[in-house]
Order: C-alpha cells, then sequence, then structure tokens
C-alpha cells in the first residue's frame, strides 16, 4: 500500500527529503539580494556625492551612466560604449553559467554566487567609472 500522506497511517521510514525544498529557497534569494543592495550602496553614494537623487539612480545603466548624465555628448558617449562591452561580457557569463552550471555541491553554488555577485558589482562599478570620465 502507498502512502498518501493523508489520515493516520504512519509515513514510510525511508523518505526522500532532498525532493522536499521550500518553494522560494534562501539561495536563490541571493540572486535578488546582490544586485539591489550593490545597486542601492553605490547608487546612494554616488547620490550622496553629487547631491542628486536621478544621478545616483543612473548608477543602475552601468557603463551608459555617465553618458546619460552629460546628454549624451559625444566624448561622453563614445567613451560608455567603449567600456560596456567589458561589464556586459562580464555579466553574460554570469548569466550563461546560471543556466549552465548547476548547483549540486556547496562549491559551485558558491562558485554561481560569487560570479553573480562579481558582475554585478563590475557592472555598477563601471558607472563610477563612466562618471569619472564625464566630470573631466
Amino acid at each position: 500500500m502507498a502512502y498518501s500522506g493523508r489520515g493516520s497511517e504512519a509515513a514510510p521510514l525511508a523518505m526522500n527529503f532532498a525532493d522536499s525544498r521550500p518553494a522560494f529557497p534562501t539561495w536563490e534569494a541571493a540572486h535578488a539580494v546582490i544586485p539591489g543592495v550593490a545597486f542601492v550602496i553605490l547608487g546612494g553614494l554616488v547620490g550622496l556625492m553629487a547631491g542628486s537623487f536621478h544621478v545616483g539612480f543612473l548608477v543602475i545603466t552601468g557603463p551608459f551612466a555617465g553618458g546619460l548624465a552629460r546628454d549624451w555628448q559625444s566624448c561622453c558617449a563614445e567613451f560608455s560604449l567603449s567600456i560596456a562591452p567589458w561589464p556586459m561580457a562580464l555579466l553574460a557569463a554570469a548569466v550563461a553559467v546560471q543556466f549552465l552550471v548547476k548547483p549540486i555541491n556547496p562549491g559551485l553554488r558558491w562558485f554561481r554566487l560569487g560570479l553573480w555577485g562579481l558582475a554585478w558589482t563590475f557592472w555598477f562599478l563601471s558607472a563610477l567609472w563612466s562618471y569619472l570620465h564625464a566630470l573631466e
């Protein structure tokens, strides 16, 4: 007789607990928290230094932030477009790793999460790099 999980029948002794994961695990929540925290910290710092919420919010655009802050002037636009491939490539690699590397052990989980965090941090730091050029 198969265990149905209802009524007063006893559960079998050998249950497979590996399949009983919560619907929204904390581990996957970190993938949303890391970019959010990086954006809030870097965007907040830039906003405080510039004294403008708009400039701080532009950090989300990454390497295009300096060009957008200067209304896409030719030199700022050229610089933004010249540095954009680097953070975009790292972010694309991090997204690819999320789909291609299965988190079958803790080492691979940390690798996926570490690359994810590094990619988003580099994306937001490229905004600061772009701002440094726009302020010249």
